[in-house]
């Protein structure tokens, strides 16, 4: 499994959030070798439970949305930053519930200032005109 395939995966995974997946990432160094590690070793960190082992063992079953997230992700040439990559915000790595990865797209870059608008699905009427002008 690549780093890319494990991000979401991990992500999907019921009562495993951005805290719980990144003790396990911080456990085994890497996204991919999250899935290779035997969960039993899980037990030994914080938080992490025998309840969180029987999710983490069906994760096989979230395989399909992940190759869907994967295939939108490459036919829209969205990047993605990993926490722990070089690129990824220092300031956002401090926090404990940090996104394991970052979706962006176009130009940027974190050493300039930036603006970002986070939203629901369902915007209002004056939100489109905002974001438009």
């Amino acid at each position: 499994m690549n780093r890319l395939k494990a991000c979401p995966a991990l992500r999907l995974l019921p009562s495993f959030g951005n805290i719980r997946g990144r003790k396990l990432l911080e456990f085994c160094k890497t996204p991919e070798a999250v899935f290779d590690a035997n969960p039993k070793d899980f037990l030994s960190i914080y938080g992490i439970g025998a309840f969180h082992l029987l999710h983490f063992k069906k994760w096989e079953t979230h395989l399909k949305e992940v190759e869907k997230e994967i295939a939108f992700i490459e036919k829209h040439q969205i990047q993605t930053i990993f926490l722990g990559d070089l690129n990824y915000p220092k300031t956002l790595e401090y926090c404990p519930d940090a996104p394991l990865v970052l979706f962006a797209k176009g130009d940027f870059s974190f050493e300039k200032r930036i603006t970002n608008i986070v939203g629901t699905r369902k915007m209002t009427f004056m939100v489109r005109i905002f974001v438009r002008s």
